[in-house]
């Protein structure tokens, strides 16, 4: 059987990581690099969805996810 192959892609992620200091125009720099090869137009590209907790909670402790859940304002809290 022949491979299916995915491209991941997350405009989330994107506009997120353009907010990073040394990340503000990788991403950009990156998707049109990976477009300008052509590769996209053989393959299905699809979007990222979320994980949810039970999908978290496969590699993290239970704690942790809670805390990824709290708004910012609380997680700044728990860094310090």
């Amino acid at each position: 059987t022949a491979r299916r192959w995915c491209f991941l892609r997350s405009q989330r992620y994107a506009e997120l990581s353009r907010r990073l200091p040394r990340n503000a125009e990788r991403a950009g720099l990156v998707d049109g690099l990976i477009e300008a090869t052509g590769v996209l137009t053989k393959m299905q590209v699809c979007e990222v969805e979320p994980a949810t907790d039970g999908e978290l909670a496969a590699f993290h402790t239970r704690d942790y996810v809670r805390a990824l859940r709290k708004p910012p304002r609380q997680r700044e809290a728990l860094e310090v």
